[in-house]
């Protein structure tokens, strides 16, 4: 699990969120993205939506401030591209 803490926080709900907490994502999650649209953005909100802890939904995270919405992607490519620990 991996926390981001926004620099500009989104209330829905009436619930003010201030943190992400990101999952390492899964091959079912990509499929289920590629499905669910042709669009790389809807693609990119559905998956992020499967992997924010928060349950957020798609039109959710897009209320995410572009800054916000930056640092989500950063991390989502960190996890493709870090090693998994060797045992």
């Amino acid at each position: 699990m991996l926390k981001i803490k926004l620099q500009y926080p989104i209330t829905i709900n009436n619930k003010k969120i201030d943190t992400l907490t990101l999952r390492r994502p899964k091959t079912k999650d990509i499929i289920a993205a590629r499905k669910y649209s042709n669009i790389d953005v809807e693609q990119d909100l559905f998956l992020y939506s499967r992997i924010i802890e928060e349950n957020l939904s798609p039109e959710e995270i897009e209320e995410l401030d572009i800054v916000d919405f930056q640092n989500l992607q950063e991390e989502y490519l960190n996890f493709l591209h870090k090693n998994s620990p060797k045992t």
